[in-house]
């Protein structure tokens, strides 16, 4: 199976735009991955990864606020803040379970996400 093609596009935040990179169809049988970078890089990170996720799921890596091509923050946030944020991309995403997997800060914000959408998200996986 060839690797699924890798798509952008950005949603409202609370800090601005916010860039998402995504690869896959949400109209599977698998549940969506979300995955959170490692600051002070961007969901580039996980471009290859998500062409392979894409095959049989959507599969997205947003930039959190303030890194990649997500509009920055007027003041340093927390990783709460960053957590509201990427609740705001789960919504627009319009799915109702995701998979979340984080990388060093991304992880952090994987848990918090997990912490206020609880019934939404059903496996975090972290590094």
């Amino acid at each position: 199976m060839e690797p699924a093609r890798l798509r952008r596009n950005y949603v409202n935040g609370p800090f601005g735009q916010i860039h998402l990179r995504l690869a896959g169809s949400s109209r599977t049988s698998r549940r969506p991955l979300v995955c959170f970078h490692i600051s002070p890089l961007s969901g580039a990170v996980y471009e290859t990864w998500l062409a392979e996720m894409g095959k049989d799921r959507l599969a997205v890596a947003p930039d959190t606020p303030g890194f990649g091509m997500s509009d920055p923050p007027a003041t340093p946030p927390t990783i709460r803040d960053y957590a509201e944020a990427m609740a705001e991309v789960l919504d627009d995403l319009d799915v109702n379970e995701f998979d979340l997997m984080g990388y060093h800060t991304g992880s952090k914000i994987a848990v918090e996400l997990a912490k206020r959408r609880h019934r939404m998200v059903k496996r975090v996986l972290y590094r």
